[in-house]
């Protein structure tokens, strides 16, 4: 809860403890006047004239119930300029020692996202080494094979020689953005928009400086 809220809430209560007082009990009154009005005998002239008297008492509390809420209205309003300023700045203050408090969780959000990163690292690196492995196995393996194109081997509508054909059929030419050989969990599985993996506008310094604000 807001700090002071309570307190500050409790301060405007009292300011109007008398005059609410004064209204329940011309409220009170009322309703106990009320009970006394005689509908069983209202046309005698005993009751009539009974009655009105008590009506005419009636009408006078209901005359000072309505003054007593004019005068909390009043009281309402000379103040509300100053509760006004009170609570914008309760607000204020609260706002303020509020902004902090979520500095762990987004500490440990980049800390995850940095983590996340590094191993997307590691299975690109994963993937170059398998990629590497086998372009090299072709090219050791390259002068035990026909160097001439073969027609059933046929890449974009030509024929193509068989070391080639190995490294086209093995995904070596392929530009796919992401991992060729081993398994990838790609962002949009993740229900997530490209960013997390490669960022387009990453700044490595303006993440630390980030980091360092939130550690304080």
């Amino acid at each position: 809860m807001i700090k002071g809220a309570k307190e500050y809430i409790t301060g405007l209560q009292n300011t109007l403890t008398d005059i609410e007082k004064d209204i329940e009990n011309l409220k009170d009154g009322i309703g106990k006047l009320e009970l006394k009005i005689d509908t069983e005998n209202e046309f005698k002239i005993d009751t009539i004239k009974k009655n009105k008297v008590i009506q005419s008492e009636i009408n006078m509390l209901k005359t000072a119930l309505n003054g007593a809420y004019k005068k909390r209205d009043e009281l309402v309003a000379n103040n509300a300029t100053t509760a006004y300023k009170d609570v914008k700045a309760l607000i204020n203050t609260f706002k303020q020692e509020q902004r902090t408090t979520t500095n762990k969780k987004n500490l440990l959000i980049i800390e995850k996202v940095e983590e996340i990163r590094g191993l997307r690292e590691d299975i690109k690196q994963k993937d170059k080494e398998v990629h590497d492995e086998i372009q090299q196995f072709i090219e050791d393996v390259e002068n035990y094979l026909d160097p001439e194109p073969k027609n059933e081997l046929v890449i974009f509508g030509g024929a193509t020689k068989q070391s080639e054909f190995l490294k086209h059929r093995n995904g070596l030419t392929a530009v796919n953005g992401g991992t060729t050989f081993v398994n990838e969990v790609r962002e949009y599985v993740l229900g997530i928009e490209k960013g997390l993996y490669d960022p387009l506008h990453f700044q490595q310094t303006a993440l630390d400086e980030l980091k360092d604000s939130l550690k304080k």
